[in-house]
């Protein structure tokens, strides 16, 4: 009996604190509803001031929040209602004798036109009110946020606007119907808000995205007006995720979303590899996990949650002047890829030619280390880095590499890179290494004119990869530290900065290298983690 009692004490304290959750959840969200619809709550009715041939001219403009485009009705009054026993006045009765649309504002007046009329004639000094407007609700966008927050904002915002009695809301069903049916993604374009809102006859729609930090969750709302085909209103507000409620569905989600978990780990072996990458290198169509040591490359397979030797190619050979970094670039566009690498200061392509492994020396690349294969408005780069501290940037045209243009580094600068688009503005940003003493390194982003954007707090190990590993549209940054601190850190853009979205156990040896590819031939990538000490080597294959 007391067992249960305090079951049910503890289950009225942790609702208690879930409705005071939502309570300053709804607060916050009444405040937001206030700044993004600040210029709809202002002044709704006036009067007609003037009347001059087609031009009505109404008391109310730009400072009572009046937009070109706002639809008013005319109204009239005709008769009192009064008790029948007191005579008290209990209100007025009007006829609509007109509808107007604004088609031009001022700061304290607006010009409207009559769009439809009764058989009375508009006098000066008539009664209008603006007319509600029809609005949509969108889906806020959110990355690894519980839907059920989603919803929770969703919702918050149609009961608050439905309260305020100047919006007609259409239903969310609605509108996801039609959105399934047109088969638009999560993050909508102008023209996408305008094809809705003329689908369903709206008038203003709201969207936005939910961001997360350590300790807040950031809410953009988004006001975009069919009237005027673009975004009239943008507001940020922030919450905490101590609030009962939100930390609630972020423990539940939590617990409900794997991390990025150990699938397997390869046996040690007998080499010390020095780096890694995966691709399709042969006529298998399977991807080959490719590492070098100073004399060969070895291949791998993923067969059964274990890493078997597939083959070698002893034509490698590495000189302690040469980069041991290796990249690969399917240059004929047949899903087979070819091997970049340096071999006595020249680069050399290795591809598979009918049963065997061809070496080719890269004419014009003298002690130019290979850096990276990039897309750029979808063609191949080769990016190299010379003896000036210049990255070079080579167009690829099947077994041709042109030079196209250079971008000058510091001295200690690109040592490893990776390029991709963290930010979702449609530019690609170049991620490298800078060189600090003892091992380690900063963690800088260019633009690709070399404009630095921003600087990853801390220090790390060299190896840097730019990848979309949950294959959700949004790019991770997986960097590395070092010594005894040593794990794989992957981190997420959000709200105009990196955030940390995990992080891995630390690891009992050296991090040299990551690489990601579909090995497991299940659709989903896995995220490789290359270790080694001086005589020996094993990887680590991380999936979500």
């Amino acid at each position: 009996m007391r067992k249960i009692f305090f079951l049910c004490l503890v289950f009225i304290v942790l609702m208690s604190q879930l409705t005071y959750g939502q309570q300053l959840f709804t607060d916050e969200i009444d405040q937001l509803t206030a700044d993004l619809f600040s210029d709809y709550l202002k002044q709704s009715q006036g009067y007609i001031a003037k009347i001059e041939d087609e031009s009505v001219y109404l008391n109310l403009g730009l400072q009572a929040g009046i937009l070109k485009g706002d639809t008013f009705s005319v109204l009239r009054e005709y008769d009192l209602l009064k008790d029948p026993i007191t005579g008290v006045i209990l209100g007025t009765l009007n006829h609509k004798i007109a509808t107007l649309k604004v088609k031009e504002v001022k700061a304290k007046f607006s010009v409207a036109q009559v769009i439809e009329k009764s058989s009375l004639e508009l006098q000066v000094g008539d009664r209008v009110k603006r007319q509600k407007q029809r609005i949509g609700i969108l889906k806020f966008n959110a990355t690894k946020l519980p839907i059920d927050i989603v919803n929770l904002l969703q919702e918050s915002l149609i009961a608050n606007l439905k309260r305020k009695g100047q919006f007609k809301v259409i239903s969310k069903d609605k509108l996801e119907k039609l959105i399934n049916k047109l088969k638009l993604e999560n993050t909508l374009s102008q023209d996408e808000l305008q094809l809705i809102g003329n689908k369903l006859k709206l008038d203003l729609l709201v969207t936005g995205e939910i961001f997360q930090e350590e300790k807040k969750l950031f809410i953009k709302g988004e006001l975009y007006s069919t009237k005027l085909d673009s975004l009239v209103r943008e507001e940020v507000m922030t919450i905490s995720k101590e609030n009962k409620l939100i930390n609630y569905y972020l423990q539940q989600f939590k617990e409900a979303t794997l991390d990025y978990r150990l699938l397997t780990t390869s046996k040690l072996f007998k080499y010390q590899f020095l780096d890694l990458v995966v691709a399709n290198i042969d006529q298998q169509l399977d991807q080959e996990i490719i590492l070098n040591t100073r004399q060969a490359l070895h291949i791998l397979n993923y067969q059964a949650q274990e890493l078997l030797t597939e083959g070698r190619i002893d034509s490698y050979y590495r000189t302690k002047y040469d980069d041991y970094k290796l990249v690969v670039v399917d240059s004929n566009n047949d899903q087979i890829s070819e091997l970049i690498a340096q071999n006595f200061n020249y680069l050399f392509k290795f591809s598979w030619q009918k049963d065997k492994y061809i070496k080719q020396r890269i004419k014009g690349f003298k002690r130019s280390r290979p850096k990276a294969v990039v897309k750029l408005a979808t063609k191949d780069y080769l990016i190299t880095r010379n003896i000036n501290h210049q990255l070079q940037f080579n167009l690829i045209t099947r077994n041709n590499y042109k030079k196209n243009f250079k971008l000058q580094l510091n001295k200690n600068e690109g040592y490893r890179l990776a390029m991709g688009d963290l930010d979702q503005d449609k530019k690609k940003e170049i991620v490298l290494t800078s060189y600090q003493g003892k091992g380690k390194y900063k963690i800088k982003i260019y633009t690709k004119a070399g404009k630095l954007e921003t600087v990853l707090p801390g220090r790390y190990g060299p190896a840097v990869l730019v990848t979309d590993l949950e294959k959700d549209g949004r790019l991770e940054l997986v960097v590395h530290t070092t010594k005894k601190d040593n794990r794989v850190l992957v981190y997420n853009w959000a709200q105009d900065e990196l955030v940390k979205s995990w992080e891995s156990k630390p690891l009992d040896l050296k991090i040299r290298d990551l690489a990601v590819g579909d090995i497991t031939e299940d659709k989903s990538l896995e995220l490789l983690v290359l270790m080694a000490n001086d005589k020996e080597s094993k990887i680590n294959i991380y999936q979500k």
